[in-house]
């Protein structure tokens, strides 16, 4: 039993040193001294390799794209372009045509209704859709492994963020979510941020937040929270136009959210279901 006691004495001392913010509940801060403290351990090797890969910068990203290569090159499209038969970066580049989306529209929607071995060997996990700003959205899919890439690739920015912040103060976390839709052969379609990097427990912003499917609404319940919180210590984002976004809302709505902040409450004219209007005022 002492045992179990010094172990929570030891915790609480070191919570206590990191400066938790007062809007912590005891869930989040649990949370977020477990993700700060633990996942560094798991991140060590990640980093390293990093680190190691970047000091040649240009053998690295030759041997991944000749990675790539061979994974694909009995697919439809590697056969097609014959990717199997490349062996240099400079091969690729005379051999390969530069591309621009439309050209693999036709493998992607062929993709979409099910069809294997077409651009990769791999399952078809997700379909990233694009907000749509510049026309029609465009859709993507995330094949079976690049989630897990993503977080063991990238992961090591954990380590250098943990070095230089108070890590017990609140995180806005920058997700935008979608309205569930299904591509032909089932598979789900939706943001990329909310797939391969989902809301965080301990995030400042309600989990609640993460269903309202309007991104002007949901960017303004983020702003909302952001604003009101003394203790942000940084922002998250997959992707960078995800923060200009959160920025313009900000910026165009900057009256509004004053007086929902003094007010304590949501101004009555944003319809943001009962769920979330509840958790907010």
């Amino acid at each position: 039993m002492a045992l179990p006691l010094l172990l929570v004495a030891i915790v609480l001392g070191d919570i206590s040193t990191l400066k938790p913010s007062d809007s912590h509940n005891a869930f989040s801060l649990v949370i977020q001294y477990c993700y700060y403290r633990l996942l560094p351990l798991f991140n060590g090797a990640c980093f390293g390799k990093f680190v190691k890969c970047s000091k040649n910068i240009r053998k690295t990203q030759d041997e991944l794209l000749l990675r790539l290569l061979r994974a694909n090159a009995q697919t439809e499209y590697g056969r097609k372009f014959k990717l199997g038969n490349i062996r240099t970066r400079e091969e690729f580049a005379q051999q390969h045509p530069l591309t621009d989306y439309a050209h693999y529209d036709s493998y992607i929607k062929r993709v979409c209704t099910g069809e294997t071995n077409v651009m990769t060997p791999r399952k078809l996990e997700f379909v990233a859709m694009t907000s749509g700003t510049t026309g029609n959205f465009k859709s993507m899919p995330v094949f079976a492994g690049a989630a897990m890439n993503f977080h063991k690739n990238l992961m090591f920015y954990v380590n250098q963020i943990s070095a230089r912040i108070t890590p017990l103060q609140r995180v806005v976390a920058l997700r935008f979510a979608s309205k569930v839709r299904h591509a032909p052969c089932v598979v789900r379609m939706g943001s990329l941020s909310s797939y391969i990097a989902p809301y965080p427990p301990f995030a400042l912003t309600p989990k609640e937040t993460a269903f309202i499917t309007d991104e002007t609404k949901q960017c303004y319940i983020h702003a909302l929270f952001a604003l009101a919180e003394r203790d942000v210590v940084y922002i998250e984002a997959v992707l960078s136009n995800i923060c200009h976004t959160f920025f313009k809302c900000i910026e165009t709505n900057a009256e509004q959210l004053c007086l929902d902040i003094e007010r304590g409450r949501l101004y009555d004219d944003i319809d943001v279901g009962e769920d979330v209007s509840r958790v907010v005022n």
